[in-house]
């Protein structure tokens, strides 16, 4: 079975200025990614905005982002089905298209209990072959995934791994300790990577790792190397990129304008979602200088 651990830098979809997918900026995102030595892509997950794209624009994306890894690292699609049949029918896309490892949230909107997500991930689990990472995003689900949940999860050989983004220490580090050895835990990297490595994350889902570039895949080697003094000023620099550019407009066009920014593919976001103002942009143009990406003009 796959192991999933390390840097997955959760990619933005480029869009044209009228709305049509990017292609051609799929595949660039994907081969820069390589390039800053990541060890897998997400190409369609919370941050490509997938509530604005298509069933067959998914597959396409998902097809151009596994032509272009052509092998060379594991590219993971996100799944977000609001029944369990709605999540397999995205599953078996994804394995259409030739993906190595799905990423599933629970269901938005409806709000079930433990047992019934537990209930909803078996079915999904049980459809397919791939390896799956969960993902914990209560802020955007509604209803945060416990430890309990995991635990019982951890022990089907499929479930290889947990991307937390709650933002709960005590839950972070309760799902690492509780799930030793049987799946590896994606740290929210910006606001607890440091601490979340010490207690034994095994890596990070970050969006801003095409932005940073090679410094995220930097700090990933100095913390697994122990070396804790050398990556704070990296996990300084992550936190104070985050905390500034995701409060720019709203969330991901802040940060498309930011990879736009540094010469990559970012793109226009989708409505309802709005692309930034020119005053915006220099925002983010600032938060960027600030934190080192950018040279001050």
């Amino acid at each position: 079975m796959l192991e999933l651990k390390g840097v997955i830098p959760a990619l933005p979809t480029p869009f044209h200025a009228d709305g049509a997918l990017n292609l051609e900026g799929v595949r660039a995102l994907v081969e820069l990614s390589i390039e800053d030595g990541v060890h897998a892509v997400i190409p369609y997950g919370s941050m490509a905005e997938p509530w604005a794209i298509k069933s067959d624009e998914r597959a396409a994306l998902l097809e151009a982002a596994v032509a272009q890894a052509a092998g060379r690292l594991p590219v993971v699609a996100g799944v977000n089905g609001m029944t369990p049949d709605s999540a397999i029918e995205e599953a078996h896309q994804a394995e259409a298209a030739g993906c190595d490892a799905l990423m599933i949230n629970g269901p938005t909107y409806a709000r079930p209990s433990q047992d019934e997500l537990y209930d909803y991930f078996i079915a999904f689990i049980r459809a397919t072959e791939l390896p799956v990472m969960l993902y914990n995003i209560p802020h955007l689900t509604g209803v945060g995934l416990g430890v309990d949940l995991i635990d019982r999860l951890a022990d089907e050989p499929q479930v290889v791994a947990l991307k937390d983004s709650a933002g709960d220490w005590g839950l972070h580090v309760e799902f690492i300790r509780r799930c030793a050895g049987r799946l590896n835990v994606f740290t929210h990297v910006s606001a607890m990577g440091l601490g979340a490595f010490a207690e034994g994350a095994s890596g990070y889902v970050y969006s801003g790792t095409p932005v940073l570039g090679r410094r995220s895949r930097e700090f990933y080697d100095l913390v697994t190397a122990g070396d804790y003094e050398a990556a704070r000023p990296l996990q300084v620099q992550m936190a104070r990129f985050s905390s500034g550019v995701h409060g720019i407009g709203t969330s991901p066009a802040g940060l498309k304008a930011a990879i736009d920014l540094v010469g990559r593919p970012g793109g226009f976001p989708r409505p309802p979602i709005k692309a930034l103002s020119e005053d915006q942009i220099a925002e983010v143009g600032a938060v960027l200088v600030r934190v080192g990406v950018l040279s001050p003009a």
